[in-house]
């Protein structure tokens, strides 16, 4: 009978049943733990041939808005090329998941990471390019997802003017206030080493 194989500390037999009840997996699911942040434990699930990051998020989840802000913010830089894991939607189409015993829940893909070599001549040059895709992936607001931090989406064009009609923009003594930092929506604060999505 399919289930639950090597069982890990702190993963248990109710959660593992949950999850491949929630994603409609009827094989084995092996599991095994990844890193631990400040904000959640990332395990690793095998699941037949594909492998997964099941990030259980410690305190109050996400809100809703915020959620689907990273969802699209993720597309934008997968279609401009940046790899990255893929967050999975159960079968009902939720990516965020209240678990057994008060666990909120996210699936990832898995992903093997390695790092940056800082003394490559290269590495400038690549990381540099990956942030200004990023950069360009990311809406132009003055609020957080979700309200918080008030204020409403400034557009670019409009962003421009009225740093122009305040008399001027960064650096100088001219007095001018700066703009509304355009960026991406905040991502999880910790992050899963050697392995997972990027945020633990």
């Amino acid at each position: 009978m399919a289930g639950f194989r090597r069982p890990y500390w702190g993963v248990d037999h109710e959660l593992i049943a949950y999850v491949r009840e929630a994603f409609g997996w009827d094989t084995d699911v092996a599991v095994s733990a990844g890193r631990r942040g400040a904000l959640g434990q990332i395990w690793r699930l095998d699941v037949g041939p594909a492998r997964y990051a099941l990030k259980e998020i410690f305190g109050e989840p996400p809100p809703g808005a915020v959620v689907e802000a990273e969802l699209a913010f993720a597309r934008r830089a997968a279609g401009a090329g940046v790899r990255l894991p893929a967050s999975h939607p159960d079968r009902e189409g939720r990516h965020l998941l209240a678990g057994p015993g008060g666990r909120w829940l996210r699936l990832y893909d898995w992903a093997d990471l390695r790092p940056a070599d800082l003394a490559a001549p290269a590495t400038p040059r690549e990381l540099g390019t990956l942030l200004a895709r990023l950069h360009r992936c990311a809406p132009a607001t003055a609020a957080e997802p979700g309200g918080r931090g008030g204020g409403a989406a400034v557009q670019p064009g409009e962003e421009r003017a009225e740093v122009a009609r305040r008399g001027g923009g960064g650096g100088g003594g001219g007095g001018g206030t700066r703009p509304p930092r355009q960026g991406p929506p905040p991502p999880p604060r910790a992050r899963a080493q050697g392995g997972g999505p990027a945020g633990a």
